[in-house]
């Protein structure tokens, strides 16, 4: 059994210890003693400057919270003085191999998302629900050339499964191998996750328990200034060919300056079963200089489907743009950010046959349009009227170690107007408020997230015509994620 953790928390809590364990180790060569004896001088003194303070922080910080804080704040105290290791690994040679896993448990309270509506006899009844997540996975590397991946996952809600052998949320989330044929040339090919940029067009949705991957070919050319990747996906097969689905992206990244980093896509979505052939391409940019960064975003979705019968061309685009300034340079490191976004929809009694309302499929689209998800599938949750949303948003680190706050706020406004239950033209939607507290226990391994958000729609606003009421709506999720 390893008792290093165990001599490690003595020494936490013990100058005396320490000195103890230099006397120990004293009949130890000349330079092993040398080496322990200013590591435990290093400890001591490093103890007696920080375990002051960091107890003055922790109490004054969680007292009002009363002992379920104080035992939290205890807790992070002994994780940062004794740390962990984040997995298993065994090496010989060229040959390594690891393990790692992840457990998250979150608590939601949700109301229906109906903003009460009238139609609705469930929307005075409350959701409260546990799910969890929990992840093992080992990879490793058979050569400098050769790596693989292999991750279990087990998603559940709470009460839900039967105490029986079946195992219904259980599945392999991520199964790869990838191989370094030639310098920077290398090919991946498994279950993957395909994460890209600000997550808009692909991203891993790892908000949701289940998150997403893909059954996927990947070609990369990584050189020191670009990137260059080349994917092919199979989304769905079921036998028969017309009912399959396919993904294929290429994507170019620059990346030699800072201030300056664009990324180029191109992405083809076919599926036979309605002949459609969606094109997406266009462009995302970051930088960062000084006390400002910015991204930018603009992409255009062409091609054809098939819709009763006819067939009817695509032609969509999403444009945003972001701009975050550090308010100050100071350790809280307090940051105002603006944002604005635009999805192109359809407009109501149009016509002239073409599709006009962006699809974003694959993106995180819990991360862009509100962490309270009243706009998770674009389009079917606007109508296909596509969706305005512009806001402010503050970021700090408050002076208790390891808290992180943020404070989004979203106006949401329909980018074409629709026609409500009264007979009047709507386009403004409502207002959210996301509140976001992140404690970092031990960094990259343990985490708290508390998340309130609470939504106010306008009283002859867009979401009578969407179906809802009028009435606010608030929303509250806490998880704890233990990675390992």
């Amino acid at each position: 059994m390893n008792t290093n953790w165990f001599v490690m928390l003595l020494q936490y809590f013990s100058p005396g210890f320490s000195r103890f364990l230099q006397r120990s180790r004293s009949r130890q060569t000349k330079n092993d003693r040398s080496a322990h004896i200013q590591s435990a001088m290093d400890d001591t003194s490093n103890w007696k400057k920080n375990a002051y303070s960091r107890f003055i922080r922790a109490f004054c910080g969680w007292v009002g919270i009363g002992l379920a804080g104080f035992s939290v704040m205890s807790f992070s105290t002994i994780a940062q003085a004794v740390k962990p290791k984040a997995y298993w690994e065994w090496k010989e040679k060229e040959f390594a191999l690891w393990l790692t896993g992840q457990y998250r448990p979150r608590f939601e309270f949700m109301q229906r998302r109906d903003l009460e509506s009238p139609g609705n006899s469930l929307s005075s009844k409350d959701n409260l629900f546990i799910n969890h997540r929990a992840r093992l996975a080992v990879g490793g590397r058979t050569s400098k050339y050769v790596t693989f991946f292999l991750q279990l996952q087990d998603v559940r809600q709470w009460g839900t499964s039967p105490n029986d052998f079946r195992a219904d949320g259980f599945d392999l989330y991520r199964g790869w191998i990838e191989a370094t044929l030639a310098g920077p040339l290398s090919i991946k090919a498994g279950r993957m996750e395909l994460v890209y940029d600000g997550k808009r067009l692909l991203g891993n949705a790892d908000w949701r328990p289940q998150a997403r991957s893909f059954d996927a070919i990947q070609i990369k050319v990584e050189p020191k200034d670009f990137k260059f990747h080349a994917i092919y996906s199979k989304l769905s097969a079921s036998g028969d060919p017309a009912s399959e689905s396919h993904l294929a992206v290429a994507w170019f990244h620059y990346r030699a300056m800072k201030v300056f980093q664009p990324s180029v896509y191109y992405m083809l979505h076919y599926q036979p079963a309605d002949s459609q052939y969606r094109h997406t391409t266009g462009f995302y940019l970051k930088g960062r200089t000084g006390a400002f960064s910015y991204t930018g975003e603009l992409f255009l979705q062409f091609g054809s489907l098939e819709f009763l019968g006819q067939s009817r061309d695509i032609f969509a685009w999403l444009g945003a743009a972001s701009v975050t300034y550090q308010l100050l340079q100071h350790p809280s490191e307090p940051k105002l950010v603006v944002w604005a976004e635009l999805i192109s929809g359809q407009d109501e009694g149009a016509t002239d046959g073409t599709v006009r309302s962006f699809v974003t499929t694959f993106g995180n689209n819990h991360k862009h349009y509100g962490l309270m998800d009243f706009f998770l599938n674009i389009p079917a949750h606007t109508r296909n009227a596509g969706l305005v949303d512009s806001g402010i948003g503050f970021r700090v680190k408050p002076p208790i170690n390891g808290l992180f706050a943020r404070l989004d706020i979203h106006y949401f406004r329909l980018f074409s107007p629709l026609t409500n239950p009264t007979g009047d033209k709507v386009q403004n939607l409502g207002v959210e408020f996301d509140l976001i507290l992140k404690y970092t226990i031990q960094k990259g391994y343990l985490y708290l997230l508390a998340i309130y958000g609470l939504m106010l729609p306008f009283e002859d606003g867009g979401f009578t015509a969407l179906g809802k009421g009028n009435g606010a709506e608030s929303w509250f999720a806490f998880h704890v994620d233990l990675k390992f």
